[in-house]
């Protein structure tokens, strides 16, 4: 089963971000780890990955993604993350519909 993560409070809580707003900016640090199952986002996710690469599933389809590559995401996406370099670092903007 998926672990749903409707708000992006939700999914940053993850993360050890704590972020009651609508929105989220990211500053493009890089993370330790990335949840290991496919999760479901009730949100919009716009990001960019600056350095680095990693293998992305957005409902069931995989894209890989490189500096420079821009990944959309829209409310009620199911996504996983697989294969990410040592050197993968992203900038995110996510916000609710």
């Amino acid at each position: 089963m998926n672990q749903p993560y409707d708000k992006i409070s939700d999914t940053l809580a993850y993360f050890e971000v704590d972020n009651n707003l609508p929105y989220y900016v990211s500053s493009g640090k890089k993370q330790i780890d990335y949840p290991q199952k496919p999760f479901r986002m009730d949100y919009y996710s716009l990001c960019i990955c600056t350095e680095g690469n990693i293998v992305v599933s957005i409902d069931g389809k995989k894209h890989a993604v490189s500096p420079f590559s821009l990944l959309l995401a829209r409310p009620a996406t199911i996504i996983a993350f697989q294969n990410n370099s040592e050197d993968f670092r992203v900038k995110l903007l996510f916000f609710e519909k």
